[in-house]
C-alpha cells in the first residue's frame, strides 16, 4: 500500500485591491492552522517522502509552516495544482506513483472532490474540506488511480483548538441529559451524527471568507 495525503491551504487573507489571487498570504489564524496541521502529521507519524505544492503564496506558506514541524523533505512546486479539478489531479499524482507517501498541498474544490472520487467513486459526493483540512488515503501499491480505489484512513480532520471554533466530530463532548421542565426528570440525551461513510468526517466551523 502507498499513501496520499491531501492538505488544503490554511486560511488566507481576503483579496485586496491590486492583489492577485495567487499572491494572497496566510492570515494570522491561517499561520496557526498550518502549524497545527504540521504537528498533527508529525504526531501521527505521517511524514511525507515527497511534497508537491501549488505555487500560490497561501499554499507555499502553509507548506513552510507544516515542514517546520515535520522536517524538510523533497519539495516540488507544481503549477498544474492551482485551479485543478479531480481529473487533472489524478493525472498529476500518477506521475509520482513511485513515492510511498505523497503529500499534495492545494485548493478546493479540486481537493474535496478528489477525495470523494477516489474514496466513494463519485466527485459529487464530497462533504467539504476546511482550510488546513487533511485527508489521508491508502492506495493499492500497483493499481491505477480509479474511482473508488482508495480507502480514507483519516479524513476531513482539522487539528482541534485552532482557529475560530473548529472541532472534529471526535472532539465534541456528548451533552449531558436535559431535565424536562414538566417532570424534572432527565430527558433524552442528544446524539451526534454517526461517522459518514464517504468523503469527510463531519466538521463544524465559523465561516471565514477569503479561502479557496
Amino acid at each position: 500500500m502507498r499513501e496520499l495525503i491531501l492538505l488544503r491551504h490554511a486560511h488566507a487573507e481576503a483579496a485586496a485591491d491590486g492583489l492577485a489571487d495567487m499572491d494572497r498570504p496566510l492570515s494570522a489564524v491561517g499561520q496557526a492552522e498550518a502549524e497545527a496541521a504540521g504537528r498533527w502529521l508529525r504526531d501521527n507519524h505521517l511524514l511525507p517522502d515527497r511534497v508537491i505544492c501549488s505555487p500560490a503564496r497561501r499554499t507555499r506558506e502553509t507548506l513552510e509552516a507544516v515542514l517546520a514541524q515535520t522536517g524538510y523533505v523533497e519539495q516540488r512546486l507544481e503549477p498544474r495544482i492551482y485551479e485543478a479539478m479531480p481529473g487533472s489531479l489524478v493525472s498529476l499524482i500518477e506521475q509520482h506513483a513511485e513515492v510511498q507517501r505523497l503529500l499534495l498541498v492545494g485548493h478546493n474544490p479540486g481537493l474535496e472532490q478528489l477525495v470523494a472520487l477516489l474514496n466513494s467513486g463519485s466527485s459529487s459526493e464530497y462533504r467539504g474540506m476546511p482550510p488546513a483540512g487533511i485527508a489521508v488515503l491508502s492506495l493499492p501499491a500497483q493499481a491505477a488511480l480509479e474511482p473508488g480505489v482508495a480507502t480514507l484512513t483519516s479524513g476531513g480532520h482539522k487539528p482541534c483548538g485552532v482557529g475560530a471554533g473548529w472541532r472534529c466530530w471526535r472532539c465534541w463532548p456528548v451533552p449531558a441529559p436535559r431535565r424536562s421542565r414538566r417532570s424534572g426528570l432527565p430527558g433524552r440525551r442528544r446524539r451526534w451524527p454517526s461517522i459518514p461513510s464517504a468523503a469527510f468526517l463531519a466538521l463544524r466551523s465559523v465561516p471565514v471568507t477569503g479561502s479557496g
